[in-house]
């Protein structure tokens, strides 16, 4: 089944960013608005203004977390990460608006956004 990351990959992909004096625009270009082009959702998705949905990571960006099997929330517990440091830590996940994810708190009860159909 491969090997699931979605978990670590803002604080890995960072981690390379701040190692290669990339900047935070680069990382919100390569996370956000790219994604939403190729899956064709740019009038909507991507952005943080008026009219898009309210899409948003809280996260600090200076802490630092070792990756450790039990922290790993993917049913595969396998990863190539396994022992690291990585910089960033996700505090908090809102989609359309409302939390999906809270650091405290884990997944929320019921899961939050909507299905969307790219049109292509």
């Amino acid at each position: 089944g491969g090997i699931s990351s979605l978990q670590l990959g803002l604080s890995a992909l960072w981690t390379l960013c701040q190692a290669r004096k990339l900047d935070i625009a680069t990382l919100f270009r390569w996370n956000a608005e790219a994604p939403a082009q190729l899956a064709g959702l740019s009038k909507r998705k991507g952005k943080l203004v008026p009219g898009y949905d309210a899409d948003l990571v809280i996260w600090d960006e200076k802490a630092q977390a070792t990756v450790k099997a039990e922290t790993i929330r993917h049913r595969h517990k396998l990863t190539p990460y396994a022992g690291l440091s990585l910089q960033g830590v996700v505090e908090k996940t809102v989609v359309m608006g409302r939390i999906a994810y809270s650091k405290d708190a884990g997944m929320a009860p019921v899961p939050v956004g909507q299905w969307l159909h790219a049109g292509r």
